[in-house]
């Protein structure tokens, strides 16, 4: 049996060549010469989710990183990928099932100075055809988790029974400090926060006399307007005692 394309019946008139249609749902008759006749087949023609990217990725810290894209039109959802080199296999983190969201948070991004890269590929779901999908983004979004300062040789020293004085160093560069407190064994608690990271000293003044108190010096950099304190792994913060007599 020998098929010719002819023509297209609905919704465009017979007579109209083939080229690009608008989405719908097309009747398309064709010309059978064994046996002789015309028959009309039905032909749906939807639209592709049109292309859209990562168009922001930033680091918060504890290796969460914060994702927003742009929105796809005709999209039901998205597939949200990662790849730790730019010429890396994409894995999928997560499917989001509204194509109305444009934005995710990954709890498990880059480790302590390592790279990621961040995709986003839009899907339809069509009942002919399953899913189909736009272009993904082949290079990515690249994000890269800062290094963490170490804060080292802490040490404490009593001013003239009033205050006490703490003092220490650090590895790497600090945009600044959180300084712990516990008094007599107890839990600690922040008493100081330092935004500047060329300060190593601090006096604390709230002491009292008698009493034995343990400091912990924790170094942070900013990222994506975020307070990151130093790998907690790698250092777990100085435990400083220091008395007043």
């Amino acid at each position: 049996m020998i098929i010719v394309l002819t023509s297209l019946v609905s919704p465009i008139s017979n007579g109209v060549g083939l080229g690009v249609f608008q989405p719908g749902t097309y009747y398309i008759r064709v010309l059978s010469t064994l046996p002789q006749g015309y028959y009309d087949l039905k032909a749906n023609i939807v639209e592709f989710p049109t292309p859209n990217e990562i168009t922001n990725a930033v680091y918060k810290g504890s290796r969460k990183v914060n994702l927003t894209w742009n929105k796809s039109n005709y999209a039901d959802g998205y597939y949200l990928f990662y790849k730790t080199s730019a010429t890396g296999t994409w894995q999928l983190i997560t499917t989001i099932s509204s194509g109305n969201t444009t934005s995710y948070t990954h709890l498990n991004g880059p480790a302590e100075g390592q790279t990621y890269y961040y995709g986003v590929q839009a899907f339809r779901k069509s009942n002919e055809f399953g899913e189909i999908y736009n272009q993904e983004d082949a290079e990515g979004f690249k994000v890269t988790a800062p290094k963490l300062p170490t804060s080292k040789n802490a040490k404490v020293k009593n001013v003239s029974g009033k205050a006490i004085e703490v003092s220490w160093s650090v590895s790497g560069t600090a945009n600044g400090y959180f300084i712990y407190r516990k008094a007599n064994g107890r839990s600690y608690s922040l008493v100081k926060t330092i935004s500047s990271g060329s300060t190593l000293k601090w006096k604390d003044t709230g002491v009292k006399k008698g009493t034995i108190y343990t400091y912990k010096i924790v170094p942070y950099v900013l990222s994506g307007g975020q307070k990151c304190p130093g790998n907690k792994a790698v250092t777990p913060g100085l435990k400083l005692t220091g008395s007043i007599s």
